[in-house]
């Protein structure tokens, strides 16, 4: 019997990109450049003065949210993570410390969760129940990291931070029981 370790997931066959996804990447670049909406710019923060340092935090910066779930799911090559674009751009990241651990923390907290999964689909096949109910009953919980703090994340002086909050949604799955009681669904 194939185990669920041993399967080998669909996908790209070649590591080139095509034509078709580098149009697709720019015309994704151009709708999201244009479709940003800015709600409020109090003491004309933005634009930020390029160069300007910045101390950089949250889940969001460093595994930045591509799409949804489901339908809302966006298949990219090269995802650029904010962190990524502000570097690009030429803004120097004073918190490269504090994001590093982060993605170490996050990519440990993945890895638990794929082995969980995995481990679910094993016992699923052996009971004959389908294997994606295990991937639909293992949530992945993004984990929130330490909470900032100056004196010890910080490699240089900014008087401007950025905490990037990341929340992934699509087709109810975001809907925990929880959720839903806390907040009258």
């Amino acid at each position: 019997m194939m185990r669920a370790l041993d399967r080998k997931l669909t996908g790209a066959v070649s590591e080139e990109e095509r034509e078709y996804e580098i149009r697709h990447r720019a015309l994704a670049r151009q709708a999201g450049a244009e479709g940003m909406v800015l709600l409020r710019n109090e003491k004309k923060l933005l634009p930020l003065t390029a160069g300007k340092s910045l101390a950089l935090y949250g889940a969001g910066a460093v595994r930045t949210i591509k799409g949804g779930t489901g339908l809302g799911d966006v298949n990219s090559r090269p995802v650029v993570s904010i962190r990524q674009g502000l570097e690009n751009a030429g803004f120097p990241i004073t918190t490269a410390r504090w994001l590093d651990d982060y993605e170490r923390a996050y990519a440990a907290a993945r890895e638990q969760w794929r082995d969980e999964v995995w481990t679910k689909m094993d016992v699923m096949e052996d009971q004959g129940i389908g294997a994606a109910s295990a991937y639909f009953e293992t949530p992945f919980s993004v984990p929130a990291g330490p909470l900032p703090d100056r004196e010890s994340d910080s490699e240089g002086e900014t008087d401007t931070a950025l905490y990037v909050i990341a929340r992934n949604a699509g087709e109810g799955a975001d809907r925990s029981l929880l959720y839903r009681s806390l907040h009258g669904y």
